[in-house]
């Protein structure tokens, strides 16, 4: 537009013949003479066309002779009521190209000269109005033409490209590559993968961050300042079990970059980037203890997660040493999944306990943490070792009484004595795996509150509440995996400790602080990822407390002995040795080799590590002979079936929300396929050793048999039962989802249901064969007590085959 605006033309008057400058710009519209006042309109040369109208380029004729096309120029009629200027009597001039133009009486048409491109700008002459007379009529300016118009929208859209910008820059959270897929320009900074740093943590170790890193690309087109974006990342590991390995763009210019390497090549190689472990404490250089006992693959109550990753229980246990400042070399962890000799059982965690608070200095300040079950029995609370059975028998025989524990803590001549128990450890969305989860009684609430003198107790929840767990979700903390309690420790050691705490050697434990803090969050994601679906449903909640004080202040002496390192200790009744483990995998051969009816249970594996002790002379019996039979051979094709039944029949107890109608119909139709075809074929692979095995040959064949191979075959059989019972119940829970039937969720947290177990079955053929199943458990258990093969069966007894959807 500025460019049209200083051009000037030369033109005539049409009525007194005057030379006229004209602005460009003016061309179309109704102009006025100084001279003899004749109100005319110019009108441009002519251009040569080519095919649809359009202008020919420059340069496409030549050789032709150069015509000048003149500019026209037409009187413009007045508005009704002036009266024409009467133009001085002059010859009229005939024009180079006849321009038709209306008849007017009052004037002549005038011949305009040539368009000269070097005539100084000259002042603009718009249409006034003469003297007396009435305002005139307004006309329509004529079209500007498609290319004007082209460049009007692209100057708008340029402008709304400034302006998205500038909100960018402001937004928090908009994503720059999707936001410059969609532009003609392109980004000269991209996120690429993060490199890592260090940084100072707790204890003088270094702690990963992430810095995010930019590489040029190519000129942006529409913004002139870089956009700069924040990337947000997240450090899930502390120790990971693979090397983290980056591959960005490389962020050299291109003059420095070798000949031949492009702008976006990769990097062909980067150095391996492992994030350093947590530096302990040094030894003796604080009087402080740790010992942790953890129960997870509990055999008669559901398990206990134990994390993985960072958030595996001994990662923690080393984070929290570091944090409550433990010395290395007293830092102790007795675990059915720790790599210990014994798992603990009730004699083992009974010694390593007493022994532990028995050789306490009375300088230190101890801590001793419990993770598992704890049940009630008589309105007597008692923590539930590896082989607790709550319905067993006897089973006060195989618990440990928390007043036991009390007696012990109040013998113990440390100073400062912390007891931190994180039990009645649940999942809501694992459901009845073996059992109900009870959540903790209101006797032994009380009893927590009430400890020794000089004991503190700091408890994962209170009264009717369970200790919440999840199995590896992802929250705005970052990714939770086992306890929501515990999973506080890695979040709070990687914001750099308990900050503003300075411990020195004579300082009592921070763990008032460390209450805080932990509480906070546990709070926190309980109620955000548990909270109720309905108005009427209980709200889940958490909530960590703290009891008890210190009573003693004693000065730290750096020269006295520090205590010896925790080793637990076997009963007198395995004096003759204890059933090592290629004693116990060989007996379990056939066992192991059997694929878990439950997907939970593939992450909590029957392992001999997890087995209690057995005394060696148990294991005379169970010997294998090396012979073959066809009996044998049957009971490996049930085998055999029940591991084709498992990688051919896949069971799937996760079912994400479908998108939208179309992908819900298309779920129907597989389901409707699954129930009518697959479901059949599924149940015959398994149905046809059964039946093998239950004839009545090879029943008297077992007659005969070692007490190995007896309990081999009641096993298979069992499980084939068991393996019948879960298809039909799993294919009823799919028929649910076809039918309409999943229970509300909150799609905020739930991205769908979950398949949690409980004890009833909703298929009333699967009932029969779990009840036939169950038969053979409780036969097993009775005629192999006191070996693992009790274990097992019973084990297997208890483990819910019933399922029900759940949001998750």
């Amino acid at each position: 537009m500025s460019l049209l605006m200083n051009q000037v033309v030369q033109a005539q008057c049409p009525g007194c013949k005057k030379s006229l400058k004209i602005p460009a710009n003016w061309i179309h519209e109704p102009m006025k003479c100084k001279q003899c006042g004749l109100v005319f309109q110019a009108k441009p040369p002519q251009t040569k066309k080519g095919f649809f109208g359009r202008a020919l380029p420059s340069g496409t004729d030549k050789g032709r002779k150069k015509e000048t096309s003149p500019l026209a120029s037409k009187p413009f009629a007045p508005p009704p009521g002036l009266a024409p200027a009467k133009p001085a009597a002059v010859p009229v001039a005939m024009p180079a190209m006849p321009v038709a133009t209306p008849a007017i009486p009052t004037a002549a048409v005038a011949m305009p000269g040539a368009i000269r491109a070097d005539v100084p700008m000259a002042a603009a002459i718009p249409v006034g109005l003469q003297e007396g007379g009435k305002p005139p009529v307004s006309f329509r300016r004529r079209s500007r033409g498609g290319w004007q118009k082209l460049a009007f929208v692209l100057v708008f859209f340029l402008g709304v490209g400034g302006l998205a910008a500038v909100a960018y820059q402001n937004v928090p959270g908009l994503d720059l590559p999707n936001f410059a897929a969609g532009t003609a320009g392109e980004s000269d900074t991209t996120p690429a993968s993060p490199t890592v740093k260090g940084a100072t943590a707790p204890g003088g170790k270094t702690e990963p961050t992430l810095t995010p890193t930019t590489t040029a690309k190519s000129t942006r087109l529409l913004f002139e300042q870089p956009i700069t974006t924040k990337l947000v990342t997240r450090v899930t590991s502390i120790r990971p079990t693979e090397p983290l390995i980056t591959r960005p763009v490389d962020p050299r210019p291109m003059e420095t970059r070798p000949v031949g390497t492009k702008p976006d090549d990769p990097i062909k190689k980067d150095p391996p980037i492992t994030e350093p472990a947590p530096v302990g404490v040094p030894n003796g250089s604080f009087p402080r203890r740790l010992l942790v006992v953890s129960v997870n693959n509990y055999p008669y109550m559901s398990p206990v997660n134990y994390g993985a990753g960072d958030r595996s229980l001994d990662r923690v246990v080393r984070q929290f040493a570091v944090l409550m400042r433990v010395p290395d070399d007293q830092v102790s962890l007795l675990s059915d999944k720790a790599p210990l000799p014994f798992p603990p059982v009730k004699e083992v965690v009974k010694q390593v306990i007493a022994d532990y608070l028995a050789n306490s200095r009375a300088q230190d300040r101890v801590m001793l943490m419990f993770v598992g079950h704890c049940i009630e029995v008589e309105d007597e609370p008692y923590l539930v070792p590896l082989e607790g059975d709550p319905e067993g028998k006897d089973k006060k025989e195989n618990l440990i009484a928390l007043d036991w524990l009390y007696q012990e803590l109040a013998k113990c001549p440390a100073q400062q004595k912390v007891l931190i128990l994180d039990v009645c450890r649940s999942d809501p969305a694992q459901g009845e795996l073996r059992g109900k989860v009870a959540p903790m009684g209101e006797k032994t609430d009380a009893m927590l509150q009430k400890p020794p003198k000089g004991v503190q107790v700091l408890t994962a929840c209170t009264a009717g509440q369970k200790s919440l767990e999840m199995d590896n979700r992802t929250t705005s903390q970052g990714l939770v995996d086992g306890g929501i309690f515990l999973n506080q420790i890695p979040s709070i050691y990687k914001d750099g400790g308990l900050r503003g705490i300075v411990q020195k050697p004579d300082d009592p434990l921070p763990i008032e602080e460390l209450t805080r803090k932990v509480g906070a969050g546990t709070r926190a994601m309980a109620k955000s990822f548990f909270r109720p679906l309905k108005k009427d449903d209980p709200e889940i909640a958490q909530t960590p407390r703290l009891v008890g004080e210190v009573m003693k202040e004693l000065a730290f002496d750096a020269k006295a002995k520090t205590p010896g390192t925790v080793k637990p200790k076997l009963p007198e009744i395995f004096k003759n040795g204890v059933a090592g483990r290629d004693d116990l995998l060989a007996m379990l051969k056939v066992t192991t080799q059997v694929p878990p009816v439950k997907q939970a249970d593939k992450l909590n594996a029957f392992r001999v590590e997890s087995l209690p002790p057995y005394p060696k002379d148990v294991m005379k019996d169970y010997k294998d002979d090396g012979k073959e039979s066809p009996f044998r051979v049957a009971v490996m094709d049930g085998v055999k079936a029940l591991q084709d039944s498992d990688r051919t029949f896949k069971i799937n107890e996760n079912f994400a929300a479908p998108p939208n109608e179309q992908v819900k119909t298309q779920i129907n139709q597989q389901i409707e396929n699954l129930q009518r075809n697959v479901v059949g074929e599924a149940m015959l692979v398994v149905r046809k050793p059964r039946e093998e095995l239950e004839d009545d040959s090879f029943k008297l064949a077992r007659d005969k048999e070692t007490k190995l191979w007896q309990a081999n075959y009641d096993y298979v059989l069992a499980r084939l039962y068991a393996r019948e019972a879960y298809i039909l119940e799993y294919s009823a829970k799919q028929g649910e989802i076809r039918r309409d039937l999943l229970p509300q969720r909150d799609t905020a947290i739930h991205k769908g249901w979950i398949l949690a177990a409980k004890q009833d079955m909703s298929d009333k053929d699967g009932n029969e064969y779990v009840k036939e199943a169950k038969k053979i458990y409780k036969k097993m258990a009775e005629e192999h007590k006191g070996t693992p093969w009790e274990l097992i069966s019973k084990r297997e007894d208890k483990t819910a085959l019933g399922l029900e959807w759940r949001a998750n």
